[in-house]
């Protein structure tokens, strides 16, 4: 009688426990995934359910080179290098004809061919505030590059290490040299599709140093502003704030 009374409280508290746990669940999921698809929280916890790229169990690679299995990890990596390394080698070989007389560049050359000094790129020094908006813009859930600081320490340490890499961007705008250790990356193999034994079937991934993002900014900004006053109205390709309807809206109202 008392282990039948006992099997009875432990069913009642154990259904008891199991609602609490759907009901926490399902909290869970409607706090997270309240806005859709465009909310910040929505991809990060629905894609582990999805696929299998949200696990953090780590698959060793295995590739399959002149019909032989390859195993050693050291090997499979030096098959990838020298596969991406060279992929792309032979794209364009002696087929791309640049036309020096085409109207275009004759344009462009005419127009800035006079020599003058304000027509030259000279890059111009950044502050402090430029690289603490920068700091701010990098995103700290992104991965930590080969010099092992993450975004998220460079967040916490921005008070600190403005004024250093300020004066580090400057000296290399100053002297046209771009620092080799930024410019060395973490490359990473992605599979694409299809069979996990072929090398073509992935695609790789490089993680630079957080802080060559400033860098890059830094020169790319001053890039665009000087292309801008040198390139047509009408030239609209990877240009932002152009485009295929820009152009058209130019061509039947200009």
């Amino acid at each position: 009688m008392n282990n039948s009374k006992t099997w009875d409280a432990y069913k009642t508290q154990r259904n008891y426990v199991t609602k609490l746990k759907k009901q926490s669940i399902n909290r869970y999921f409607i706090e997270r995934c309240t806005g859709g698809s465009k909310s910040k929280d929505f991809w990060p916890t629905v894609k582990p359910f999805l696929t299998n790229k949200g696990c953090t169990s780590q698959k060793e690679t295995i590739l399959q080179e002149n019909n032989k299995i390859i195993t050693n990890q050291q090997e499979i990596s030096e098959i990838f290098n020298d596969f991406f390394v060279n992929v792309a080698k032979n794209i364009g070989d002696n087929n791309v004809q640049v036309n020096d007389k085409h109207p275009s560049i004759e344009a462009i050359s005419n127009k800035y061919s006079n020599g003058s000094t304000s027509n030259k790129l000279i890059f111009q020094p950044i502050n402090e505030e430029f690289v603490s908006k920068r700091i701010g813009k990098i995103n700290v859930k992104k991965a930590t590059g080969i010099d092992g600081i993450s975004p998220k320490i460079l967040h916490a340490a921005k008070p600190v290490v403005i004024k250093p890499i300020t004066q580090l961007v400057n000296l290399s705008l100053s002297t046209s040299i771009f620092p080799d250790s930024l410019k060395i990356a973490q490359v990473a193999t992605v599979h694409k599709k299809n069979s996990v034994l072929e090398k073509g079937n992935y695609r790789p991934v490089s993680v630079l140093p957080a802080i060559s993002k400033i860098f890059e900014t830094a020169i790319e900004n001053q890039l665009t502003k000087y292309f801008d006053d040198i390139f047509d109205h009408f030239l609209a390709a990877f240009r932002a704030g152009y485009g295929c309807q820009s152009t058209l809206l130019k061509i039947l109202e200009d």
